[in-house]
């Protein structure tokens, strides 16, 4: 079976910042434009991070997987060994978003390393351990054990080496290896 990219490419991800970055400024400015903060104080700027953070945290970590512009591209956040079809934690999405500062600090090398690294991950994919994966590639895995004909909610790991054991009757089920390109 042919290697199929499940990760979300760099274009992608970037033209699903930006629909991300219009839709938080657009929110941003309502804000500002209702608390009316004084100039020579920083409450605009903490008012625009708390936005962001917010904002990326509680979509990535909802049942979406992901923000407006995540699910406008077809991409999602899943936790780096997790099931595809479950959310990270608040917490990871969280201290994700946070490690985004490290992504755009050294130049926003954290951010072009998604376009070098064998996973697509940029520095704070890494640092939180979750990957962004292309859902064309997943949405039409569908698999029933085949024992108890109960669906089967993978794993990236299960999709490598071809194997899950039913949760509902614990037995093993051995399909064809969906992705080989994962580096775990």
């Amino acid at each position: 079976m042919e290697d199929k990219k499940i990760y979300a490419g760099f274009w992608k991800r970037a033209l699903s910042s930006i629909i991300d970055f219009l839709i938080v400024f657009t929110v941003f400015i309502i804000v500002v434009y209702l608390v009316k903060p004084s100039p020579e104080n920083d409450l605009v700027l903490y008012i625009f991070w708390i936005l962001n953070i917010l904002y990326f945290s509680l979509m990535e970590s909802s049942k979406f997987q992901g923000t407006f512009g995540k699910q406008v591209m077809k991409i999602k956040v899943i936790k780096f060994n997790g099931e595809i079809n479950s959310p990270i934690s608040f917490l990871r999405a969280f201290s994700r978003n946070i490690c985004r500062f490290f992504s755009a600090i050294i130049l926003f090398i954290g951010y072009f390393m998604a376009g070098f690294t064998k996973n697509k991950q940029t520095l704070h994919d890494m640092i939180a351990e979750c990957l962004v994966i292309d859902t064309k590639y997943i949405k039409n895995i569908k698999y029933n054990c085949d024992y108890c004909k109960d669906e089967l909610n993978f794993t990236i790991k299960e999709l490598i080496e071809g194997k899950y054991i039913c949760e509902k009757c614990g037995r093993e089920n051995v399909f064809p290896p969906i992705v080989k390109d994962i580096q775990l």
